[in-house]
């Protein structure tokens, strides 16, 4: 039987992610979930981990990723929760588009696809037991038809 949540742990290095992306591939299709889904779902993860990990950890192999997934009725619902210092990806500046590619300043593009990509995006700090605090970003992605 397959489990109704996908759950992985991770450290906040990179070479985690290849690993987790193939097992939740393998889950998301025993869940009958489309293509076009499963591939957006792991674009999202791949640029909010690896933003957790260059930005929220600054490339400390030690931070702790939290990776869950669940597909209740006609959508797919991921949660990203990590010990980073607290960051609403929703409140980041927007990207300038109209500059040419060689003037644009790095950043910002990744975090406009999550959004694209996904049907709900939301954020909050919660408190931890150790007396700091987990930044959880939800998405929902509607399995149905694409993200708009």
């Amino acid at each position: 039987m397959v489990s109704p949540v996908f759950r992985a742990e991770l450290c906040s290095r990179s070479v985690e992610f290849g690993p987790m992306a193939h097992a939740l591939h393998a889950w998301l299709q025993d869940h009958g979930a489309p293509p076009g889904a499963i591939r957006d779902a792991t674009l999202i993860l791949d640029e909010l981990f690896t933003n957790i990990v260059l930005h929220g950890y600054q490339g400390r192999p030690d931070g702790w990723v939290e990776v869950l997934a669940e597909v209740r009725g006609a959508s797919l619902f991921l949660t990203l929760r990590d010990r980073a210092p607290a960051f609403d990806p929703r409140r980041g500046p927007n990207p300038d588009r109209s500059s040419p590619l060689e003037e644009r300043p790095v950043g910002g593009l990744g975090l406009m696809f999550v959004q694209r990509l996904s049907d709900a995006f939301d954020y909050r700090r919660l408190p931890d037991s150790v007396g700091g605090g987990i930044n959880e970003v939800r998405i929902t992605r509607h399995l149905a038809q694409p993200a708009n």
